[in-house]
């Protein structure tokens, strides 16, 4: 007989521990602001944000140390932390589109900081 958690995890693949700095951006690259990426998987990530940061459904999560931009939802929030979804990625290093350049923007002035 097995013994089952009575906390479910729903995770489709797991997720590793992290302390990464990071951006949030609005889609349009209007608003920002620092985060850390406390844990990090292929489709979805908790992040580690003020209690008093509105965060929108859909933003951008910038990734500083590996300069890579990550379309994310959210999808849970509680005491200053969030979990979001992950829609795709791309590399600021990259050629991108022309209306995403505000990614590369705001990593150059993280990384000055």
């Amino acid at each position: 007989m097995s013994v089952i958690s009575s906390k479910t995890n729903n995770r489709r693949s797991q997720r590793d521990k992290t302390l990464l700095p990071a951006v949030i951006a609005g889609l349009d690259g209007r608003s920002s602001f620092d985060c850390l990426i406390r844990d990090l998987s292929k489709t979805g990530a908790r992040l580690a944000i003020g209690d008093h940061i509105k965060l929108p459904d859909l933003f951008f999560v910038i990734n500083a140390r590996e300069r890579q931009a990550y379309r994310a939802s959210l999808i849970w929030r509680s005491k200053g932390m969030a979990g979001v979804q992950l829609h795709g990625s791309l590399y600021l290093n990259a050629a991108i589109d022309p209306s995403l350049r505000f990614l590369n923007r705001l990593w150059v002035q993280r990384v000055a900081r």
